[in-house]
């Protein structure tokens, strides 16, 4: 469907699709860097911190650690 359907045509002009089907239609996962790791856990610490000394919101709290989890 996606080699012949209209609707996903934008699709086959991706420069990554053609090693995305020699994958079998399988998103490579990313290994997470040691660094990047490292990096989020030392700003969860920092915002908890924050939240901790009143100067977050809970709400603001939890938008601010999604931004570091989920980006």
């Amino acid at each position: 469907m996606i080699h012949t359907g209209g609707g996903f045509s934008f699709i086959r002009t991706c420069p990554k699709f053609d090693q995305f089907v020699k994958d079998g239609y399988k998103i490579p996962s990313k290994t997470p860097d040691i660094k990047d790791s490292f990096d989020s856990i030392s700003k969860l610490e920092k915002l908890a911190q924050l939240k901790e000394n009143g100067y977050l919101s809970d709400e603001e709290f939890e938008n601010e650690k999604n931004k570091i989890i989920y980006e």
